[in-house]
């Protein structure tokens, strides 16, 4: 779709799309966890490991950014969050000046906006559109002024990193070509 729509297509995740955030997520635990029960709630990847940590031992507090979602997985609660943020990372020097810009992803059960300073938003109904081909920004206001709201508030909770020149070994080196990776 986004090949029809942009006449480019791109891969390892240069644009924020619904589809490549939007993923099954598999658990599971003989005994403790439901066989075949499917949840539709929202959480991140950043819940995983404190998951994955009370799901071992429920008397454990993994401490880090993430919120387990254990409850979820072990009981009929079917809350997830309210709402869920994608950023992709930035690539310096490109043709394409979008790239060179953050671009983010805020997810609700609803709806899915993306955010990008030379793009612009664009917002999405993924329940009724989930290739998103109709964006609906500029007739849902209201809704791109709260989502843009909650992104800002995660933006000051979670400023983004300064990239840095970074010296890779020999070994890497020879371990990304050996993978294919570089040549």
């Amino acid at each position: 779709e986004i090949q029809e729509r942009m006449n480019y297509a791109f891969n390892h995740s240069e644009l924020v799309r619904y589809w490549q955030i939007h993923v099954p997520l598999i658990f599971k635990r003989k005994g403790a966890i439901a066989e075949g029960k499917v949840k539709s709630a929202i959480v991140e990847t950043i819940d995983i490991a404190p998951t994955i940590v009370e799901l071992l031992d429920r008397n454990v507090q993994y401490q880090c950014d993430g919120k387990s979602f254990a409850d979820i997985l072990l009981k009929e609660n079917d809350t997830g969050k309210e709402i869920a943020f994608a950023q992709r990372r930035i690539f310096e020097n490109t043709s394409l000046e979008f790239l060179n810009f953050p671009e983010y992803g805020v997810v609700t059960d609803k709806w899915f906006l993306i955010s990008n300073e030379v793009r612009g938003i664009e917002l999405y109904d993924v329940i009724s559109d989930t290739n998103e081909q109709h964006n609906l920004a500029e007739e849902k206001k209201e809704v791109v002024k709260l989502l843009l709201e909650k992104l800002e508030e995660w933006k000051k909770r979670f400023p983004a990193t300064q990239l840095k020149d970074q010296k890779i070994s020999k070994d890497k080196i020879d371990a990304l070509k050996a993978l294919g990776y570089i040549h």
